[in-house]
């Protein structure tokens, strides 16, 4: 079971609910969730539209230590 799935789950949500307050495609959402794309590789605006419906962190949701460390360290630059 992906970390997506299980925070989807825990928030009670089923994968239409969560498509919809994402705007995230329920066939994508679905794919990610199965294993059949990638979302450690998805497009970064799908990764933070998904952890901000979920309420959480994208370090929550994602699998890949590489993909979490390039986000952190772009949201710890001063701007």
């Amino acid at each position: 079971m992906t970390k997506l799935k299980k925070m989807r789950e825990s928030r009670g949500l089923s994968q239409s609910q969560l498509a919809k307050m994402s705007g995230v495609s329920l066939r994508a959402l679905q794919y990610y969730e199965q294993g059949r794309l990638n979302f450690n590789g998805a497009k970064v605006d799908k990764i933070f539209s998904i952890a901000f419906a979920l309420g959480c962190d994208v370090e929550d949701i994602l699998s890949d230590e590489k993909a979490i460390a390039a986000i952190s360290k772009y949201q710890n630059q001063e701007v």
